[in-house]
């Protein structure tokens, strides 16, 4: 691997009307930038794998319908990326962090993004959910 270039500036990987069927794109050209800065693999399937818990957090509660938008904005260092998720949306409580029952459909994806970033944090802002992410590497 080449190593990426001393900090990459904040790219918009995504700024549309995108629904369910987007998820693996957005993925997808976050995992390309990413590979230009880190050799870790596990790095990189976690963050994957947090992008796409808050994406589908954002079209299952929030943003799949006509008209709103998602905004995904990443940069990249050699030691870091931050990830930063917007979306139309109202406050919610955060739950205690615990997995829920076994039979439970929903409450697993806030706790898989904690457990694969090394921060996560969520902001309210005027109808607009701000969702960040900063994964480290060595």
């Amino acid at each position: 691997m080449q190593p990426g270039p001393e900090l990459a500036p904040v790219q918009t990987c995504l700024d549309s009307e995108w629904g369910r069927e987007h998820g693996a794109d957005l993925r997808s050209r976050m995992r390309q930038i990413i590979r230009q800065y880190t050799d870790s693999a596990d790095a990189v399937h976690e963050l994957e794998l947090a992008l796409g818990e808050a994406f589908a957090n954002a079209v299952e509660y929030e943003a799949y319908a006509p008209g709103k938008r998602l905004a995904l904005e990443l940069a990249v260092d050699r030691t870091r990326a931050t990830l930063e998720l917007r979306y139309p949306g109202n406050p919610f409580t955060l739950a205690d962090g615990r997995l829920p029952a076994s039979d439970s459909i929903h409450g697993r994806g806030i706790v898989i993004m904690k457990e694969c970033t090394d921060h996560l944090a969520f902001k309210f802002k005027k109808g607009v959910i701000l969702v960040q992410m900063i994964k480290y590497w060595p």
